[in-house]
């Protein structure tokens, strides 16, 4: 089970919902989905994003990586 948390700056929205993946490389692929989605509300709220990370926990909290959103913009 993995956690989706998105975190820019203070700011930290945890993921409440854990996701089903068979491995960590699944659970990497759905964080850039999830980047993505994020990006995409924000440009439609005209809002910046780029500074923002998903972080991706255990479901004992603890981080195991994350991935920028400045860098699935630029991907």
């Amino acid at each position: 089970m993995f956690y989706y948390n998105l975190r820019s700056g203070d700011y930290l929205a945890e993921g409440t919902v854990g996701v089903h993946s068979p491995d960590m490389e699944s659970a990497r692929k759905s964080a850039i989905i999830a980047a993505r989605h994020v990006l995409n509300q924000s440009a439609a709220m005209r809002l910046p994003a780029n500074g923002g990370i998903v972080e991706v926990c255990d479901d004992q909290g603890s981080t195991l990586f994350s991935i920028s959103l400045k860098d699935v913009l630029h991907s």
